[in-house]
């Protein structure tokens, strides 16, 4: 389910650069953020964010909603 909580967490994962930064900033665990780009992924019918070994980026249609 696609709530406010999970909002600020994807846009704080947008704003770090990576799930580990914004977990440390945000103080819960990077698993926790993982389901929720997860649940805001499927919610929305697609992907919000490029995974890499050094970080997140966001795709064409995450940057979008992101904005």
């Amino acid at each position: 389910m696609f709530t406010s909580t999970k909002l600020r967490q994807i846009v704080a994962i947008d704003r770090a650069g990576s799930l580990s930064a914004a977990s440390q900033v945000l103080n819960i665990s990077q698993s926790t953020l993982t389901k929720a780009v997860a649940d805001v992924e499927q919610d929305l019918g697609l992907a919000i964010f490029h995974r890499t070994a050094r970080g997140v980026t966001a795709t064409p249609e995450g940057r979008e909603f992101l904005n």
